[in-house]
């Protein structure tokens, strides 16, 4: 099966022409990818209680520097792309609390969505 029938066999991990032809072919990954990172860093306290919400410290510290210094996700590179992708994965539990199915969230048109 090609990336062309089937976008969501989609890992964090892959190489730099499959995350061109992801941002090529599907261009609001990288504004969903910060909408999601922002849903996270809203229920972050920076590591401050073990309430299993938002950030690890290290990630916090990590995606706050990244998000602060790269803040138009249009000018994210595929490699900070990735970046973001792997914290989202890493914690796609919360944004499934959240009623954001990721990674298949991330290749939904906004006509697809379905409507609660």
């Amino acid at each position: 099966m090609t990336r062309e029938q089937n976008p969501l066999a989609f890992s964090p991990t892959v190489e730099r022409a499959s995350w061109l032809y992801l941002l090529r072919t599907y261009p609001g990954i990288r504004s969903k990818l910060a909408k999601y990172i922002i849903r996270l860093l809203q229920d972050c306290d920076g590591a401050a209680a073990r309430d299993h919400k938002g950030f690890s410290m290290f990630d916090a510290i990590r995606v706050r520097r990244l998000f602060r210094k790269h803040s138009n996700p249009g000018g994210w590179s595929w490699f900070l792309c990735r970046q973001m992708a792997q914290v989202c994965w890493k914690y796609r539990g919360q944004l499934r609390g959240a009623g954001i199915d990721y990674p298949a969230s991330l290749f939904l048109q906004e006509s697809q969505r379905v409507k609660t």
